[in-house]
């Protein structure tokens, strides 16, 4: 999300390969976000979170060539220590697991206002599009929308991380859901296609899920290619292996 490098602190022995699996993918290769560091919510530029209870907001972008944003990475992150905001007295060591929870609440438009976008795209043939959320940790898609704020509570040390991505052609596309960037897999969205990078699972929410919960017609680089609708997770998934790939689902 940062768009910067990544390195692991761990102990020796201390790995959790969940978490390398969805920084990197197999080759090792850390999909970034395109549109350079990752900059703070609007609202918190000038807030403590160290003290305050309140989490810290990062958002980062992925655009097309052309300078659309295909999605907007989100992740809010608990930093306090017990200090001032608990109630105790301030030390120079923090004391993360006795901080009080920390409360706020995010939104489509305000994440994009960190790089002064409003979400509405004039030169588009979707030039208002509505946006869906692929919330990583709940794994689950759902649509949202742009200007609604949506409250998060996050205990101490807790983090919680989103895709958002426009609807377009009744399709959001989310990119590598099995990844914590997994937005900055994506290249473009076009009358061509979804072009997206593998190996991972692609992830797309659908304005029209298939009828009966069953499969739609996915195709990556004009061939068929095998794809389940989750119902429950309202979530479209493709398993892709390493490549640029051209997806067509359906009629988008």
């Amino acid at each position: 999300l940062s768009g910067g490098p990544v390195y692991v602190s761990d102990k020796p022995g201390g790995h959790d390969p969940a978490v390398f699996a969805a920084l990197a993918g197999p080759d090792g290769e850390v999909r970034r976000f395109n549109a350079g560091p990752a900059r703070p919510a609007a609202d918190g530029w000038l807030a403590d979170f160290t003290a305050d209870a309140a989490p810290l907001k990062l958002v980062n972008l992925q655009r097309d060539a052309d300078g659309r944003t295909l999605a907007a990475g989100l992740g809010l992150f608990h930093v306090g220590w017990a200090g001032d905001a608990a109630g105790l007295e301030n030390t120079d060591t923090p004391v993360p697991n006795e901080a009080p929870a920390a409360r706020g609440a995010w939104s489509v438009a305000e994440a994009l206002a960190a790089f002064g976008e409003d979400g509405v795209f004039p030169d588009d043939d979707d030039a208002d599009p509505g946006w869906a959320v692929w919330r990583f940790f709940d794994r689950r898609a759902e649509p949202v929308d742009r200007d609604a704020s949506h409250p998060v509570t996050l205990v101490a040390g807790a983090v919680d991380l989103f895709t958002l991505a426009p609807v377009r052609r009744g399709v959001a596309a989310f990119g590598l859901i099995d990844r914590y960037a997994g937005g900055a897999a994506l290249e473009r969205l076009d009358d061509e296609g979804i072009v997206c990078y593998g190996p991972g699972t692609f992830g797309a929410w659908l304005a029209l899920p298939p009828s009966g919960g069953g499969v739609t017609e996915v195709s990556a680089n004009g061939v068929a290619v095998k794809a389940a609708y989750d119902a429950a997770a309202s979530l479209l998934r493709v398993s892709l292996p390493a490549g640029r790939h051209v997806l067509r689902i359906g009629g988008s």
